[in-house]
């Protein structure tokens, strides 16, 4: 954990963190925490894909080679396709922002405007209403 995080972690959690300083950078973190991991040699190590790259691959850099690697697909990937209807209609809405202020924004980049004009132009887009099950979503981008 960037020392810089720190306190804010703590205020959700108390478990046991690895700090680090950018000047020292985070190899000696990780090494205790890998020593304090992997006390109960374990076979096989689980990565979230969606970690930033070069944490995973100093991640990997520092496992031990007997030590099997897998991505999280293999375990929280069947959970994470699976949607119900609501969970679906709100994917759906969710990408229907989405479009709806990147057309705003689009229209407005030119030759010669800010970015807080094309943020103002995003923010004037009317608003419209969807349903998600019983309930009435306004959209805004």
């Amino acid at each position: 954990m960037p020392w810089l995080n720190e306190q804010a972690a703590r205020e959700h959690t108390d478990i046991p963190m690895f700090i680090w300083k950018d000047e020292d950078g985070p190899k000696e973190a990780l090494r205790a925490a890998l020593d304090a991991t992997l006390r109960g040699a374990p076979r096989k190590v689980v990565l979230d894909e969606t970690m930033r790259v070069d944490h995973a691959f100093e991640l990997l850099e520092a496992l031990p080679s007997n030590i099997a690697k897998e991505f999280t697909l293999s375990t929280l990937g069947e959970l994470r396709v699976r949607k119900d209807s609501q969970e679906a209609a709100l994917l759906k809405l969710n990408a229907e922002i989405a479009d709806r202020a990147m057309l705003a924004a689009v229209a407005a980049a030119k030759p010669g405007v800010a970015e807080t004009d094309i943020v103002s132009a995003v923010r004037a887009t009317p608003p419209a209403s969807a349903h998600v099950g019983s309930q009435q979503a306004l959209l805004l981008p």
